[in-house]
């Protein structure tokens, strides 16, 4: 679910979307982490201040890119800025995905973490089509 919000600016109405539904409910709210195993921050649901405040570091690249997005979306609530937050973690993980010094294992991993942020970015496409097609038949 996408939240809208209106904000006057000067006789306009721009429409302001906040990053919260239910999915990043459930997500920000598991009791566990739902990380690729061994790493440190790539994953769902990452217990970032623990994770900070015990001077954790990523495993390697694609994990220390993983953190940066992570720090991102404690900082930024903005739809729109972490959608560009997404999109730049999936451009990263392609580019270590064809890295020449990536394992085996941080290839996959990373295959996966750009599919992932794909299949959100699609997702969240999908529910903002939903909520424009509703406000126009009202």
């Amino acid at each position: 679910m996408i939240v809208h919000s209106t904000m006057t600016r000067t006789f306009q109405q721009t429409p302001i979307v906040r990053g919260r539904g239910l999915i990043s409910n459930v997500i920000e709210n598991l009791p566990f982490e739902a990380h690729i195993p061994g790493y440190n921050f790539c994953g769902p649901s990452t217990k970032l201040q623990k994770r900070l405040q015990r001077g954790d570091v990523g495993i390697n690249p694609l994990d220390e890119f993983c953190k940066q997005h992570d720090i991102f979306y404690s900082q930024q609530k903005d739809l729109t800025a972490r959608q560009q937050a997404d999109k730049l973690l999936a451009d990263q993980a392609i580019q270590r995905a064809f890295a020449s010094d990536s394992s085996f294992g941080e290839r996959m991993a990373a295959l996966g973490v750009a599919g992932a942020m794909k299949a959100k970015k699609r997702w969240v496409l999908a529910c903002e089509n939903i909520v424009h097609n509703k406000e126009r038949n009202v």
